[in-house]
């Protein structure tokens, strides 16, 4: 897939040969019950203010 070119769903708009799958997986696995998660405790510092308010990415 290096140097191809696709469109936003995924196809090549580049006119080469189609690109054929080794295999295809299930991306649909099964959901996460919210009230079982562990609550995260440390978050990710990005250093920049306007991004730390508005992310809530946990490690």
């Amino acid at each position: 897939m290096l140097g191809r070119i696709f469109n936003g769903s995924g196809k090549p708009i580049d006119n080469g040969p189609p690109i054929l799958p080794e295999a295809y997986l299930d991306i649909s696995g099964s959901s996460i019950n919210p009230s079982e998660r562990t609550y995260p405790e440390e978050m990710i510092q990005t250093g920049i203010s306007t991004i730390d308010v508005m992310n809530s990415i946990a490690r």
